[in-house]
């Protein structure tokens, strides 16, 4: 019987992401997808998963909920022992807290790279198909695309491993023994991002906003140039290690002055150097919002509605 794997997000960037990258290295694995919370526990009433991937802030039903309530179904003890990875945004330690207590298995924080899914996917996996993963890895021919975020040799030693080793510079935060170094500061959560309201910024906005861009392995702070509810425009300082397009991020923004922060997700859609010179110290991101949730939607309206 094939691995069946669960995946659930309201953004259908995400689900897709997630799909071509376990497939990437698990050709075989059955994967199915849900919208949110509800559409998930009508697949998980009628049929059995292996994993589950899940993110957490979704309409209806969030991700949290979904963990409560799979573990909370006596009357199906699979179900209740089934392992859910919290794949999110949120990688604060309050609700890693809320995570752990309600029985997460493991946790994964937006954005991601291939291998760092992977990773998580392997060790999950491992303690009950570790032969059939086996399997499928050795039988593989090609060398899968690097692109995919590790060759062969990777996953057969990650899963020989038990997936254990931990890569340097991941997003904080797991269930177990790693939600320990979060719960005890071994990592800090990202910095949100602040607003300073007296400057004028290039007359688009009324107000000087600063704007985080959270890759798998950098944070890159700037100043937030327009928005509305598809697209964010941030001007950010020419760096090392520039983003590339289509690359997953993960967009943060202070909303008020008590702390509120939204973090939405999406991918760098455009770059462009802020003007034509070969030494130009700045350049411009388009970031392409990806997130379906009705809520964010309402946040940055909120957003939008103050700074213009």
């Amino acid at each position: 019987m094939a691995i069946k794997i669960l995946v659930v997000d309201d953004a259908s960037f995400i689900r897709d992401l997630i799909r071509r990258t376990v497939r990437s290295q698990l050709p075989e694995v059955d994967v199915e997808e849900a919208i949110n919370g509800k559409r998930a526990q009508s697949l998980l009433n009628k049929m059995q998963f292996d994993l589950i991937l899940c993110d957490w802030e979704m309409p209806e039903i969030n991700g949290l909920q979904l963990l409560q309530w799979l573990r909370a179904n006596e009357k199906d003890e699979g179900h209740a022992s089934t392992p859910f990875i919290m794949v999110t945004s949120r990688g604060d330690k309050s609700h890693v807290v809320k995570a752990v207590e309600a029985g997460v298995t493991d946790y994964v924080g937006k954005p991601f790279t291939s291998e760092q899914l992977l990773r998580k996917v392997l060790k999950a996996l491992s303690r009950d198909h570790r032969e059939e993963l086996g399997r499928m890895l050795g039988n593989r021919h090609a060398s899968p695309d690097r692109s995919a975020g590790m060759q062969r040799s990777g996953a057969e030693t990650l899963l020989a491993a038990g997936g254990t080793k931990a890569p340097a510079n991941t997003p904080q935060a797991v269930a177990g023994s790693e939600a320990v170094s979060v719960l005890t500061g071994g990592a800090a959560a990202a910095k949100p991002a602040a607003e300073k309201v007296e400057r004028v910024h290039q007359g688009r906005l009324k107000v000087d906003i600063t704007a985080d861009i959270r890759l798998a392995d950098v944070t890159l702070s700037g100043h937030l140039e327009d928005v509305n509810l598809n697209n964010a425009l941030i001007r950010l300082p020419r760096v090392k290690r520039m983003p590339q397009l289509f690359e997953q991020a993960v967009f943060d923004i202070a909303l008020d002055h008590d702390g509120a922060v939204a973090r939405l997700n999406g991918f760098v859609y455009s770059l462009q150097a802020a003007d034509a010179r070969f030494d130009c110290d700045e350049f411009l991101l388009n970031f392409k919002l990806t997130d379906e949730d009705p809520e964010k939607f309402s946040d940055l309206s909120r957003l939008i509605a103050k700074i213009r």
